[in-house]
This record gives C-alpha cells, structure tokens and sequence, in this order.
C-alpha cells in the first residue's frame, strides 16, 4: 500500500469524493424521492445508483492506495571499481539516469513520485498515484463507472424532469428554485466529468491493445511490429484478449498472468511440463523472464474437483490448493488437471509433476490424440504398449525438472 502526502493529490482525491457524493446528494433528495417517492422504481434506480457510487469510490480507492510497481531502491548492489562504478543487474535491466538505479523493462521514472515505476503509463493527480502495471486495472474500473455514474444521472435528470412536464406527480413542483440549479450543476458535471472519463478511456484502450504505454508512445522508443518477448515485450503480437487479461487477469489468485498465445503454442514437438511455484504474481513473472518460461491458462479442466490435489509423500501436512503451472518455450502444456502449489516449497512442484504427469500419445490416421495419466500406464498390459514413448518423455521430465527417483520408479512399470 502506498500513499503520497501531495497536497494537490490529496486536494483531487478529496474532491472527487466530495462530487460523488454531491451528485448522490442531487439524485436522491432532488430526483428519485421527490418524483418517484416510495414507489419500486425509486428503490431500485436508488439502489443502482448508490451501488455504482460505491463502486467507484471502492475502485479509486483501490487506484490511490495500491502499489503501481514502484521499484524499491538499492535493490542490486552498486560494484565500484577504481574510478568507474557498476551495479549486477538481470538482463535487459537498465539504469535510471535520474535516481540511478536498477529498473526491468518497461520502467519509467515519474518525478512527482521521485521512483522508477514498472510498465509507468502516467502521474493521475486524480487518484495522487502512477498508473502502472499493478494499479491500472483498478484505474480502468475507475473510469468504467465514472461514465455510468455521469451516463446514469443524466438518464434520471431527464426521465424525472419528463415525467413533471407529464404532470405525473402533480404534488410536485416544477419550478422549485432548488431543484433547477441543483439539476443543471449536475447535468454540468456529468457532461464535463464524462467527456474526461471518456478520453481518458480512450487513451487506456489504445495503450491496452497496442501494448504501448502513454510514455513510450510520446517517446516513440519502439516500432510497430517489434518483438521483444523476452525483455518484456513492446508491441507484442498477441490477442486483444490476452493483452486485457494482462491487466485484469483471468479471475484466479494471480490475476495478472495471462494466457499462453495461439502463436506460441504451436511451437516445438511433442509437449512437455516444468512446473513451478512462487509466492505472487510478480515473482512468477521473474521467474517466466530468468527460465525463458511462457505462461499457461489457469482456466483447466475439472478445476473444481482439483481443489486439494497432492501433498508431499513422507510430510504430515494438509492437503494443499494447486496455483500454476509454467512450460518451457520448446513444449505445450499435457496435463489438464495439475498445477504447481501456493505456499510449498519449489522441490515439492517438481516431486508432484513428476508424480502427476499426463503422457501425450500422437494421433494416427484413425484416432484422435489422447493423454494418459502415468499412474494409468503402471498397469502391465497398458505400459508394454507405450514402453518406448513413456521412456523418452520420462527422460524430458528429468532434464527439465532435476532428481530421478520418480523418474526411476515410473520407469519399472
């Protein structure tokens, strides 16, 4: 969580709450209770309205307080060699010319937050934070409910205002002086506000699809069509869908990893699994960058009958929750039903895959392919059929995942 003491951040943050609640302030006490009274509409469209309110406020406050990517400081030490000074950093990182310091790809320097934040789209005074790689989905919802929240109170204004010139509720009156300048300062900043949302919506769109942050368009650092997967990726190739699911995720605890791309997925032969483990998302991302790792949709089959899966052989501890599961560049995934563990250690994933893991067996001219569990070829007459296959991909297993007990005890079947 962080919070900057800006004056004029907090001087924003401040005021947009103080709209949100003038414009629930003019709906309910000026709109819905005085035309629609007690009936049923009025309970829902208040219910709607507030609901949409509250989640603008969650979404904001989301947006103000959690950390965008800020990268900590003296993060790698600084080497000093006579007179030339040099700091061990990964690959592809580079050093901020202004802080001096270590920052991955796609790191920017903000000079109102004084840091270097990852995947930096730009300083919103409105939320007193950097939209960057960790906080822009919260930003995106921000914007997603100002405009119903605008598109809203504009659809009350004018059906509760029709609804007088009807003389539908004739107890109320129409030119109450109140009313009139309470409705058109709202209609004023809906108009104002939503036009804002609208662009600046556009803008992260735009920013989304095109995978180019707002800095790195200004700077015009990358070209169209250039591919840099490793170093993190300016303008990569990929779906629409996997672009947004890089920013809002696909629903499970590590939101931000995507789905592996129908390019890079018919890569290579036959498929082979090296699973690990981390303990967030960010760690998980290294991890992809140090192994040259590609990600693998947490979407699989019979998830929920998979909750509690496997736990360590020789260990009394409870049942554990399966997380993800990463592939090499050279192979697709096989299993459909195991993932790596939240909260194990990174040898307890390699024990499980090497335990769980599904053989591929290519389809012929008659049949469709077909995976098989190795507990399944344990049995006498199935393994004399696959003896062969089983061998060469037990072997890929022990290349990519280290140790050979489970690999010489799959073997004797």
């Amino acid at each position: 969580m962080v919070f900057r003491c800006d004056a004029g951040g907090i001087f924003c943050v401040l005021l947009t709450y103080l709209i949100v609640a003038y414009a629930d302030y003019v709906v309910m006490f000026h709109l819905i209770l005085p035309v629609l009274k007690t009936s049923f509409a009025a309970i829902i469209n208040a219910a709607l309205f507030n609901t949409v309110a509250l989640m603008l406020c969650f979404s904001h406050l989301c947006a103000v307080l959690v950390d965008p990517g800020i990268i900590p400081r003296n993060q790698y030490q600084i080497i000093r060699d006579g007179g030339t000074t040099s700091v061990e950093v990964p690959a592809g990182w580079t050093i901020c010319n202004k802080c001096a310091m270590a920052r991955p790809p796609r790191a920017h320097h903000c000079r109102v937050c004084n840091s270097c934040v990852k995947r930096m789209d730009h300083h919103c005074p409105w939320i007193n934070n950097c939209v960057g790689e960790y906080n822009q989905k919260y930003f995106i919802m921000f914007l997603v409910y100002v405009g119903l929240l605008c598109l809203y109170a504009v659809i009350l204004v004018i059906v509760c205002r029709a609804m007088l010139s009807a003389d539908i509720h004739k107890d109320v009156e129409e030119t109450d002086p109140a009313t009139v300048v309470h409705t058109v300062i709202l209609i004023a900043i809906c108009c104002l506000f939503g036009l804002f949302v609208l662009a600046i919506f556009s803008d992260q769109y735009k920013s989304i699809v095109e995978d180019e942050t707002a800095i790195e368009s200004i700077q015009n650092r990358t070209r169209r069509g250039e591919i840099d997967m490793e170093a993190g990726g300016f303008r990569r190739r990929l779906s629409k869908r996997a672009l947004f699911q890089e920013v809002f995720g696909t629903g499970d605890s590590s939101a931000q990893i995507g789905h592996l791309s129908s390019l890079i997925s018919h890569l290579g032969g036959q498929c082979r699994v090296d699973a690990r483990r981390t303990d967030n998302g960010d760690g998980l991302l290294k991890l992809y960058a140090d192994h040259e790792l590609l990600r693998e949709s947490k979407n699989f089959q019979h998830k929920r009958s998979h909750r509690v899966t496997w736990r360590l052989p020789t260990a009394n501890q409870p049942w554990t929750q399966l997380d993800q599961v990463v592939i090499s560049h050279r192979w697709r995934a096989t299993i459909q039903d195991c993932h790596s563990f939240w909260g194990t250690p990174l040898d307890s994933d390699y024990a499980m895959v090497r335990a769980r893991l599904r053989v591929c067996f290519p389809s012929g001219p008659c049949k469709s392919a077909r995976s098989m569990p190795i507990h399944c070829l344990r049995r006498i007459a199935t393994a004399k059929q696959y003896t062969s296959e089983l061998a060469r991909q037990l072997s890929t297993v022990k290349q990519y995942c280290g140790g050979s007990e489970h690999v010489d005890e799959a073997r004797t079947i």
